[in-house]
C-alpha cells in the first residue's frame, strides 16, 4: 500500500515552520489516522487525527529526518530540507508487515477485472494453491475443489468410482463446467469427464456460485466451475516432471512443458495413470476399480502482431476402469462372485480462440469447441455404448471506456447423443439446437460501487425460447467491507443423463418424451466480506455467503415396472416434469488467518434442500445440511510445508428415508521445496472411515451375479499414503537476469 503525504500549507513564525499534512492511502478517498510523524532527533511528533491531518508545529530550519510509522506497517524514514521557500509536496511509501497479495485476475466473468474489483462472488484456487494441490492428488481436480467452501465432492457408484460436483447441495448436473471458458463436460460425460482431468496443467480454477446461465447459458443453476490452463510466459520457460505412487499400489506420471519464444507459445500436458484394484472391506467387491488412462492435452499460442493473439488446442483421454467382484478382476474363476462393470471411454476436444484488438477500446473475439464422447458400459448380460457430440461457437465484442464495459456476442451450441445399440423399447437419441444472445453491461461508479447488469435469450429449436437476466451489484465500503448482491435466471435442457441414470448404467432408461420442458431457476446470493485490518503481520478475512435457488417443473425419475420381463431387473426408469419445485437455501461462513508462515482456514455450511412434488415437500436425498472444514497450514522459508485437512458432515437422508452416521475426513500433505525438485507426502482418509463399517456396501439380489449396492454418502477407500516428486527443470540453463531487483 502506499500513502501520499501532502504538504497543503506551511507557515513561518520567526525561526520555525509549521507543516499541515493531510494523509491518505493510494486509491483510496478515506482518511488515514493514526499515522505518527515524528522528526528524528528531537521531541517534535505528532499523529493523524481521524481526518486525516496532522500539524507538527515549532520546525527549526535545517535538514531533517521524519520518521512516518503506523501499527502493522514498515517505519519509512525520508530526508527532508526545512526552509522558508520550501512549498514542495512530499511522497512517502509505507508497506505492511505482510507478504505481497497476489493480484487474482479473474475470466470466468468475462470482464478479466480483479478479483476484488468483481461484482460476482468468485471463489479461486490461485496458483500457488494449484501447485500444492497437483501434488496432493496428481491424478483429479478433486482435492482442489473439495477444499472450497460449499462444494461437495459426491462419489456416484460404489464400484467404479465415478462422481459428480455439487454446488449449495444441488445436483451435479445444475452446475456447469468448463475449461477455459469452454463447456465440454455436459450429457454423457458429466458422469465421468470431469474426474479424469489432472491438475498439472491448471493455473487456477474460479467457482461462481449461484446463477450464471446468462454468461455461459444452460446448465449453470447452482454456479460454474471454470478450469483455467497455464499459458507461456516469455523468459519463463516450465519443465515439469511427476511421478507419484501411492500405497495402494497406483502410479501417476506426468509431464508439463511451457515456453514463448517472441510470436510463438506452446504449452503441452502428458498425464497416465495405472491404479490397481482395491478391496478394503473383504465383501469381494472393489472400492478402488482397476483403472489405467491417457490424458494428453497440447496448445500453441500465435501472437501475430500487436492486434491479433490465435490459440490452438486439443485434448484426448483415453481410460478403461474395471469394477465389481475382486476374483474377476483378477482373473478368477469364481461363479458365485462374477460380477463386473466394464468403463471405457475416449475423449477429443478441440478448441480454437481469435482475438482482434479493434482499437485501445475495443476487442472481437471469436472461439470454437468441439467435444467428441464415447463411452461403453459392459455388464453382465448387458451393454450400453453411447457417442456424444457437441459443440460451441461464439463471436462476441467487448467494448471498455472510462468506468463502463459492454459485452455483446451471438453463440450457437449444438449437443447430439447416438445410443449406438438400439433399445427395443425406445429410441434415446437426441439432437439439441440452441442460438443464443447475450449482453452484459458493468458499470464502476465513484465511491466503490460496482452495477452489473446482463441478458441472454437463447432459443433451442426443439424447445423454444429462454429468457435469462442477471443483475448485481458490489458496493466497497471501505477497504475492510465489501458487500455483494445478485440475482438471475437459468435452465437446464432435458436429457437422460441424470444421477440416478448413471447409477443404473442407463440400463432400462426409457427415452424421454418429447413433451418435456426445460427445467426453469431463479436464484441469488448476498456475499459479504470483511478483511480486516494488519495488525503486526496478523491477516484475518472473514466471508459470509447466503443463497438461494428455486427450480420450476424440475425433471423428476420415477421407477415402474416393467411387464413380461423375463430378467431379474424388471424396474425401468422414465422421467418427467414435476409440478412442484426443487428449493435450496442457506448460508456459507469462512473465517481466514494468516501469520508468519502459518495459515489457518475454517468453514460452516448450511443447506436446506427440499423436493416438493404432489404437495408433499421432503429432505432432499444425499445432502449433509451442516458442512465444517478445518484446514491448518505452515509454510517456512518457501522450502517446506505442511497441512492438516478436516472435513465433518452432518447425517444424511437415503432414498428410503432412512438417516445415515456423521461423517469425519482428516488428511496430511506435506511438501519439501528443494532448487529443482518438490518431494511431497500425504495421508488420506487417517482415521479410515468407510462406509462400509456402518453397513454393507453391496447385497446379492438374489446372488452376487446380480447384485444391488447401497447408496454411497461416505468414504469408501481406507487409508491411502502417497509420496513422490515433481522435478521444476524450467530455470535449467536460463540465464539470469542481473537487472532484476530483489
Amino acid at each position: 500500500m502506499a500513502f501520499t503525504i501532502c504538504e497543503v500549507a506551511k507557515a513561518q513564525s520567526g525561526f520555525t515552520q509549521k507543516f499541515k499534512v493531510f494523509i491518505q492511502e493510494e486509491d483510496e478517498e478515506e482518511p488515514l489516522q493514526d499515522v505518527v510523524a515524528n522528526i528524528v532527533g528531537t521531541n517534535i511528533s505528532s499523529v493523524s487525527d481521524s481526518s486525516g491531518k496532522v500539524i507538527l508545529s515549532n520546525v527549526p530550519q535545517g535538514n531533517y529526518v521524519i520518521e512516518f510509522s503506523l501499527i502493522g506497517y514498515f517505519k519509512k524514514k525520508v530526508k527532508r530540507n526545512v526552509v522558508k521557500s520550501d512549498s514542495t509536496f512530499v511522497k512517502v511509501y509505507i508497506e505492511p508487515k505482510e507478504e505481497a497479495l497476489e493480484t487474482i485476475t479473474v475470466v470466468t466473468s468475462r470482464t478479466n477485472t480483479r478479483i476484488e474489483m468483481n461484482p460476482i462472488a468468485i471463489d479461486v484456487v490461485n496458483n500457488e494453491e494449484m501447485t500444492e494441490r497437483s501434488v496432493d492428488k496428481p491424478s483429479s481436480i478433486s482435492h482442489a475443489l473439495k477444499e472450497q467452501q460449499g462444494v461437495q465432492v459426491q462419489r456416484t457408484s460404489a464400484t467404479s468410482g465415478t462422481f459428480n460436483i455439487r454446488l449449495q447441495g444441488l445436483n451435479g448436473k445444475y452446475s456447469q463446467f468448463l475449461k477455459d471458458g469452454f463447456s465440454t463436460f455436459g450429457g454423457l460425460s458429466s458422469g465421468i469427464g470431469i474426474a479424469q482431468i489432472p491438475p498439472l496443467d491448471l493455473q487456477q480454477i474460479e467457482i461462481i456460485k449461484g446463477p450464471a446461465s446468462t454468461l455461459y447459458g444452460g446448465d449453470a443453476i447452482a454456479g460454474v466451475v471454470n478450469l483455467i490452463s497455464k499459458k507461456p510466459v516469455e523468459n519463463n520457460p516450465e519443465r515439469d516432471i511427476l511421478l507419484n505412487i501411492e500405497s495402494t499400489r497406483s502410479v501417476d506420471a506426468g509431464v508439463f512443458l511451457s515456453e514463448k519464444i517472441k510470436w510463438f507459445g506452446f504449452t503441452l500436458t502428458s498425464m497416465y495413470r495405472n491404479q490397481k484394484e482395491r478391496d478394503w472391506n473383504n465383501d469381494n467387491f472393489v472400492e478402488y476399480p482397476k483403472l489405467q488412462r491417457i490424458y494428453a492435452a497440447p496448445k500453441m499460442f500465435f501472437d501475430i502482431g500487436e492486434k491479433v493473439k490465435i490459440t490452438l488446442g486439443g485434448q484426448y483421454t483415453y481410460e478403461t476402469r474395471l469394477g465389481g467382484a475382486l476374483p474377476y478382476i483378477k482373473g478368477l474363476n469364481d461363479s458365485t462372485y462374477s460380477y463386473f462393470e466394464q468403463n471405457t471411454t475416449h475423449q477429443a476436444i478441440s478448441n480454437f480462440l481469435l482475438e482482434y484488438k479493434v482499437n485501445s477500446e475495443g476487442k472481437i473475439t471469436i472461439r470454437n469447441a468441439v467435444n467428441y464422447f464415447n463411452r461403453s458400459i459392459e455388464l453382465p448380460n448387458y451393454k450400453f455404448h453411447g457417442i456424444q457430440i457437441a459443440s460451441i461457437s461464439e463471436i462476441n465484442y467487448t467494448y471498455t471506456h472510462k468506468n463502463h464495459t459492454l459485452i455483446t456476442g451471438i453463440d450457437a451450441r449444438t449437443d447430439a447423443f447416438q445410443d449406438k445399440i438400439k433399445d427395443t423399447v425406445s429410441n434415446r437419441n437426441y439432437a439439441y439446437q440452441t442460438i443464443g444472445f447475450f449482453a452484459q453491461y458493468t458499470l464502476n461508479l465513484k465511491r466503490g460501487t460496482t452495477i452489473e447488469t446482463g441478458f441472454r435469450g437463447d432459443y433451442n429449436i426443439q424447445k423454444g425460447f429462454m429468457p435469462l437476466p442477471f443483475v448485481a451489484i458490489m458496493q466497497k465500503w471501505n477497504k475492510h467491507f465489501i458487500t455483494r448482491l445478485n440475482g438471475g435466471m437459468g435452465y437446464k435442457l432435458p436429457t437422460i443423463f441424470q444421477g440416478e441414470s448413471e447409477e443404473k448404467n442407463f440400463k432400462n432408461v426409457r427415452a424421454l418424451s418429447a413433451n418435456l420442458k426445460p427445467e426453469l431457476s431463479a436464484g441469488g446470493t448476498l456475499h459479504l466480506l470483511a478483511p480486516l485490518p494488519n495488525f503486526n503481520g496478523v491477516n484475518i478475512t472473514i466471508s459470509q455467503l447466503w443463497f438461494y435457488t428455486h427450480i420450476f417443473q424440475p425433471l423428476v425419475a420415477k421407477t415402474q415396472p416393467i411387464f413380461n420381463c423375463l430378467t431379474l431387473d424388471c424396474d425401468e426408469l422414465l422421467f418427467n416434469n414435476n409440478s412442484g419445485n426443487i428449493t435450496t437455501k442457506g448460508v456459507e461462513t469462512r473465517f481466514q488467518l494468516y501469520y508468519r508462515g502459518f495459515n489457518f482456514s475454517t468453514g460452516y455450511t448450511y443447506t436446506n434442500h427440499t423436493q416438493t412434488q404432489n404437495g408433499a415437500t421432503r429432505a432432499a436425498i444425499l445432502t449433509a445440511p451442516h458442512q465444517v472444514s478445518l484446514l491448518f497450514g505452515y509454510e517456512l522459508f518457501k522450502r517446506f510445508s505442511a497441512g492438516l485437512d478436516a472435513y465433518w458432515f452432518s447425517p444424511q437422508t437415503l432414498s428410503d428415508g432412512s438417516t445415515t452416521k456423521s461423517i469425519w475426513e482428516l488428511g496430511i500433505n506435506t511438501q519439501l521445496n528443494l532448487k529443482y525438485v518438490i518431494v511431497f507426502a500425504n495421508v488420506e482418509n487417517i482415521l479410515d472411515i468407510r462406509q462400509s463399517k456402518y453397513g454393507s456396501l453391496v447385497k446379492p439380489f438374489p446372488t452376487y451375479r446380480n447384485p444391488q449396492f447401497a447408496e454411497v454418502y461416505a468414504p469408501l477407500e481406507g487409508t491411502i499414503f502417497n509420496v513422490g516428486f515433481k522435478a521444476v527443470l524450467g530455470s535449467l540453463g536460463k540465464k539470469k537476469n542481473t537487472n532484476d531487483d530483489d
